[in-house]
């Protein structure tokens, strides 16, 4: 039900924002906001299912874990960088402050968003290692 109303708020501001006000921004950052806000819900929502039904599994061999977590660094930090990439353009841009420093500014912000989707693809990739080192060991 959750995951439900969550998608439901996603439609609704995207056909708020883009067919009912026709406010077509250059990067719609209040979308992304609201998007991110919604997956790491129901990445706590699946943390805590995953935690309260404990198994004999090793939660290290579990690659949904280690994804759920790799996703939930990558949307946290998009959050914040989401959020502040708003607050930022909406000072900058209409004004005539858009120089090279607030340029670097904003390219810097983006610099961050792909460092986290690299550490992210990291944390992926160290999971399937680990647990593939670790089915190995366990079948020789």
């Amino acid at each position: 039900m959750v995951t439900v109303v969550l998608c439901l708020t996603q439609i609704s501001q995207f056909v708020l924002s883009n067919i009912v006000f026709k406010s077509a921004p250059l990067f719609d950052s209040m979308g992304y906001v609201i998007l991110s806000v919604c997956i790491v819900i129901m990445i706590f929502m699946y943390l805590h299912q995953i935690l309260s039904n404990v198994t004999e599994e090793a939660l290290s061999l579990n690659f949904d874990f280690w994804f759920v977590s790799s996703q939930l660094i990558y949307f946290l930090g998009s959050f914040i960088i989401f959020l502040t990439f708003n607050y930022l353009t909406r000072k900058i841009l209409p004004a005539e402050l858009y120089s090279e420093e607030n340029r670097t500014l904003l390219t810097n912000l983006w610099g961050v968003h792909n460092v986290l989707l690299f550490l992210s693809s990291l944390l992926t990739l160290g999971s399937v290692i680990w647990i593939a080192f670790h089915k190995k060991l366990q079948s020789s």
